[in-house]
């Protein structure tokens, strides 16, 4: 029974995702203080419109960097405040690929992606009802998405891109990430054996 408990709180870690323009992040600042409660999205500026907190900068941040902000930033508001950031919906990303394969170049991966190969194309409508269309949306959606997608991979990439060219090493892949601030901004290296 410990194994199955220890298995149960094995949660992905997000700490390492960075915020950027398009997610859509649902806010809870405390019990206390559901007034203040509100899903929200980051604008094309990295900039997003929080009540009592007015226009922040969130783009480049991690979930854990902007929940120790926003717990400061509350603490002028709220008694005590714990604040609980959920994302609701992934931005797309846009990602560079080149060397040996059929079309190099910039492409624009969706946030989620389903596993059966098609694209998870439900979205949130940009304008200032983003809390009341995710409302409409939100239980399909979510049982949609729940049930149906996951993160792109790098495989999503080179399939999008037309596949890989006779020359192609797999033993030598190198990727490119942007770091979390957290651990010192820039840019972060690998290189995959796949």
């Amino acid at each position: 029974v410990e194994t199955y408990s220890e298995y149960i709180r094995n949660l992905p870690d997000i700490n390492n995702y960075i915020l950027g323009p398009g997610d859509i992040i649902k806010l809870k600042v405390s019990e206390e203080a559901i007034e203040l409660d509100q899903i929200f999205q980051i604008n094309g500026e990295g900039v997003s419109n929080l009540k009592r907190l007015k226009n922040i900068f969130i783009k480049g941040l991690t979930i854990g960097e902007l929940t120790s902000v926003l717990n400061n930033e509350y603490k002028k508001y709220v008694i005590n405040p714990d604040v609980n950031l959920e994302i609701i919906e992934y931005r797309n990303i846009k990602v560079y690929i080149d060397g040996e394969v059929e079309n190099p170049g910039m492409y624009i991966l969706p946030g989620t992606i389903n596993p059966f190969g098609e694209i998870a194309d439900e979205s949130i409508d940009n304008t200032n009802g983003i809390q009341q269309d995710f409302e409409k949306k939100n239980s399909s959606f979510q049982d949609f998405q729940n049930k149906n997608s996951s993160f792109p991979s790098l495989f999503d990439l080179i399939r999008k891109s037309q596949g890989i060219t006779i020359n192609a090493n797999l033993e030598d892949v190198q990727v490119t990430r942007i770091n979390p601030i957290i651990k010192g901004g820039g840019r972060v290296r690998t290189s995959l054996n796949i």
